[in-house]
């Protein structure tokens, strides 16, 4: 149930990113899609808002749920539900009053992207409540009925944004299209949950400030997830823009969006093994844990250098059908964007392990940290070599995240060696 569920989800990911470009480009030019990759590109940051904190009580949802502890799961839950309406409330007020507030342009345009803006991060906010509908799926093993809600609400929004460009054809429009498609499917799921899941109660009135203090550190620990992959996805974008200009920003997310077609698989993989590693830490199988976590490496290797393979050759024909004939294809940048994401299938599995039983501690800070490193090291490269040079930095992230996942995880099991065989120590 749970793979086929990510296999739907990532079919909506894949028929999103596929479908968009040539939809987009259809009703505007080529400069103001850029435009609106760098508008939608800034709100990826407030995933951060919740400083880690839903993702590590939902994985103790589990945990506890997994041990017949549903009571403390439920307790768990009405503190997660205080934290993100006082997130939401604060950051919100903060956020959109400094869009407002402060002036960040002199173009003609300015009011529009500050209106398009305001949208975009008041849908953020309202996806904090997909961390919430999410823990009580995971909670109640009702796993793949969650991706499948989750998703639906994915696609919800994508096809309201489209409503939006079709109607109003404006960056505004497009914006509000994207919210009312995300406030109708946080109701329809809300509305499920309750009435599915009666056991954790939508009320906040067994929240628990201890409870919550004890998430902050590994909360901030996973803080990693979401503030490494803005630095490396959106931060490349915004980079891309500034440094090279919006139409071959275009060009490169077009490329990149091409060439992540392996990293679904990847993804998907790892989503599946995310809710298996936390019951399963939960009842103590770690021989189970480590059986997981080999062979999904392996699965999820292959896949990406079975995908790569297939689109080395195929990308040409691929880019001319996809982009009608508006982008052309350059090898040398595409096959290092190829490159790249056939290195992350080495080592999502391990991030996903450490994440799900509350243990990133150190890795995080290497996650963020080598980010940012290469972030920066991209900006020297591509005005040293353009937009080539710059894309090839980043794949510094890749290769010390293999290495530092490998080791964490090693040294995780290795607790367990006795339970797990040993298996590790005959490596």
């Amino acid at each position: 149930m749970g793979l086929g569920a990510n296999v739907f989800g990532q079919a909506v990911t894949i028929a999103i990113q596929l479908l968009s470009l040539p939809i987009f480009l259809h009703f505007w030019n080529i400069s103001l899609y850029g435009e609106w990759l760098m508008l939608s590109a800034i709100p990826a940051y407030m995933s951060a808002m919740d400083v880690g904190i839903l993702s590590v009580g939902m994985n103790r949802m589990t945990i506890l749920a997994a041990g017949g502890d549903v009571r403390s799961a439920e307790r768990v839950f009405h503190s997660l539900l205080a934290f993100a309406l006082l997130a939401i409330g604060v950051v919100g007020t903060v956020v959109l009053a400094g869009l407002w507030l402060f002036s960040f342009g002199d173009t003609g345009s300015e009011i529009e992207h500050r209106l398009t803006l305001s949208m975009l991060l008041i849908t953020s906010l309202m996806c904090v409540f997909c961390g919430l509908f999410e823990a009580v799926f995971r909670a109640s093993d009702a796993y793949a009925k969650g991706i499948i809600a989750l998703n639906l609400g994915r696609l919800s929004e994508w096809i309201g944004s489209i409503v939006g460009l079709v109607l109003g054809r404006s960056l505004f429009h497009v914006g509000l299209g994207l919210l009312c498609g995300r406030m109708l499917a946080n109701v329809i799921t809300w509305i499920y949950v309750t009435r599915r899941y009666p056991q954790y109660r939508w009320h906040t009135r067994e929240a628990s400030r201890s409870e919550l203090t004890a998430m902050i550190l590994p909360g901030l620990s996973y803080l990693s997830l979401p503030a490494a992959n803005a630095l490396s996805l959106q931060g490349m974008v915004l980079l891309v823009g500034t440094m090279f200009g919006t139409p071959t920003l275009a060009v490169f997310s077009a490329y990149r969006t091409l060439s992540r077609v392996g990293f679904q698989a990847v993804n998907m993989l790892g989503r599946v093994l995310w809710p298996e590693f936390s019951r399963r830490y939960g009842e103590r199988a770690y021989g189970t844990m480590q059986t997981l976590y080999r062979y999904g490496t392996w699965a999820t290797l292959m896949a990406s250098l079975g995908v790569a393979s297939i689109l080395y050759f195929a990308a040409p024909v691929i880019l001319s059908i996809w982009t009608h004939g508006k982008i052309s294809y350059l090898p040398v940048l595409f096959n290092i964007l190829l490159l790249i994401t056939a290195f992350s299938g080495i080592w999502q599995v391990g991030l996903i392990l450490l994440t799900a039983v509350n243990q990133l501690g150190t890795v995080s800070i290497i996650y963020v940290a080598v980010s940012a490193l290469s972030l920066a090291a991209a900006y020297i490269a591509g005005r040293w070599s353009g937009i080539e040079g710059a894309s090839l930095a980043m794949l510094t992230t890749e290769l010390v995240m293999a290495l530092t996942c490998f080791i964490y995880v090693r040294q995780f099991l290795g607790q367990y060696a006795n339970e797990c065989g040993s298996v590790l120590a005959t490596r």
